[in-house]
């Protein structure tokens, strides 16, 4: 969608004009209309005679789906992914599926992460095709399987729990802890038979507290940890 001109209503410029208005001081108001709008009417005098306002949520789609598929900044990208898992429309759905092969492994997790968002099949489809093929990034893969419980799909348990015999070791054991973090977001107490097995594989790392945390959002009891 691209911006026509500016319009400044001729009443605006007779208050600038007669120093009523300070452009260094005054704080303006700019919005965004359609091009069947009236807004280029220059006699306008009231906001609320405006017709054909593009809303915030609107145009956000617009914003943030060009920001991911194109802003050369990692962090601006990431932070367009999680907009649109705010979002949570079937566009903006459509936009994340397409951004999960993104160059930058902070954006491709969150992209992971605003996939989990969703509790529909197509986002589990796009976060199960991720887990299957892999990514080059230990905190990428890890997401891909917190998302993947979040989303509550009714065959994520049987996936998850299925990772725990062929995921390899990564670092601190990020992996598995997100598959336990996953299992605990499914709320599904088929998941809990697993965890001890997992647990003493990574007994220094952040698995174990993983492990509570999984048990305690099923039974609704709080998880604690000591620091030694």
């Amino acid at each position: 969608m691209a911006a026509g001109a500016w319009t400044v209503y001729n009443l605006a410029k007779k208050k600038i004009g007669n120093g009523t208005l300070s452009l260094a001081s005054t704080v303006f108001r700019c919005t965004l209309h359609t091009s069947a709008s009236n807004a280029q009417t220059a006699t306008l005098g009231v906001y609320a005679s405006l017709t054909g306002e593009v809303t915030s949520v609107a145009s956000s789609y617009s914003s943030s789906g060009k920001a991911l598929a194109n802003d050369p900044f990692w962090a601006v990208r990431a932070e367009s992914a999680a907009a649109l898992g705010e979002q949570r429309t079937p566009r903006a759905l459509a936009i994340l599926v397409s951004a999960v092969g993104d160059a930058h492994p902070r954006v491709r997790r969150a992209v992971a992460s605003a996939l989990g968002r969703f509790r529909n099949a197509t986002a589990a489809d796009a976060l199960t095709a991720w887990i299957e093929r892999g990514d080059a990034s230990y905190l990428v893969e890890a997401e891909t399987r917190r998302a993947l419980g979040r989303t509550r799909d009714p065959r994520a348990h049987a996936i998850l729990a299925g990772r725990f015999a062929s995921d390899p070791v990564s670092w601190n054991e990020c992996v598995l802890a997100a598959c336990i973090d996953g299992l605990g977001a499914l709320r599904d107490a088929r998941g809990i038979p697993t965890l001890p097995s997992s647990a003493t594989r990574a007994t220094a790392t952040s698995s174990p507290l993983a492990c509570a945390t999984c048990v305690s959002r099923r039974s609704g009891t709080a998880a604690t940890t000591t620091r030694r």
